[in-house]
């Protein structure tokens, strides 16, 4: 038994892993943009956080979206384990759908100037 968020276990997993996630991708964002634009450091945080955050939670939306299709509709009596192969198959998908609803947020983002064009 660990955490439960509304008496599940997995919007626990899924909190803790988005939280991980965000601080990574700040970081990820803020080093480049603090480099190449050689702005302050407070600048480059803001700056930072105003590419990531919409972007990330629009990938998550459709990564979380999917995943939580075996574990409450697919198979509601036996979850798939992390270690087998069905969770891993499960996942492939939840990054293409994550992809995919990642993509038009980043195009918006790019083309109001918040992201650069890698």
């Amino acid at each position: 038994m660990g955490w439960t968020i509304f008496g599940q276990p997995l919007f626990a997993e899924y909190f803790v892993e988005f939280a991980i996630a965000y601080v990574f991708g700040i970081a990820f964002q803020y080093i480049p943009i603090r480099s190449a634009r050689m702005v302050s450091p407070h600048v480059a945080l803001i700056d930072a956080l105003k590419s990531e955050t919409l972007a990330l939670i629009a990938f998550e939306i459709g990564l979380v979206g999917w995943m939580a299709a075996p574990y409450f509709l697919l198979f509601p009596h036996h979850p798939p384990e992390v270690e087998t192969n069905v969770f891993w198959f499960m996942m492939q998908i939840a990054m293409i759908c994550g992809f995919a609803t990642s993509y038009p947020v980043n195009w918006l983002l790019i083309k109001s100037g918040v992201k650069e064009k890698m």
